[in-house]
């Protein structure tokens, strides 16, 4: 800012937002998360930095959580992957929900 007011004082920068997008707090007790946990066998919670679509069905009124396979340091840059690993135990928490849901 200052090198560009050193050109010409009357510049600056403003920021308008686009769009607003709610945060994602389901509560721990949530059946959600509970069918998750059960799943899984993992009782641990945890909390991100990142947005995605389950803060807008949350919003919407249709409790969410965000799970998957892989590690966030690895997506949505060059040379994304996920380990085959990751991938085995993604498709048993689906075959698992599916027996929990599907009966």
């Amino acid at each position: 800012m200052p090198e560009m007011q050193a050109v010409h004082p009357d510049t600056g920068i403003a920021f308008e937002p686009m769009a607003v997008i709610p945060s994602l707090d389901t509560d721990e007790d949530a059946p959600v998360v509970q069918l998750a946990k059960a799943i899984t066998g993992d009782n641990r919670i945890r909390k991100v930095s990142y947005n995605c679509e389950a803060c807008l069905f949350d919003d919407a009124g249709v409790p969410a959580i965000v799970c998957g396979p892989g590690d966030i340091e690895q997506a949505h840059k060059p040379n994304e992957f996920i380990e085959g690993e990751q991938i085995a135990r993604c498709e048993s928490f689906v075959r698992g929900l599916m027996d929990r849901v599907c009966e």
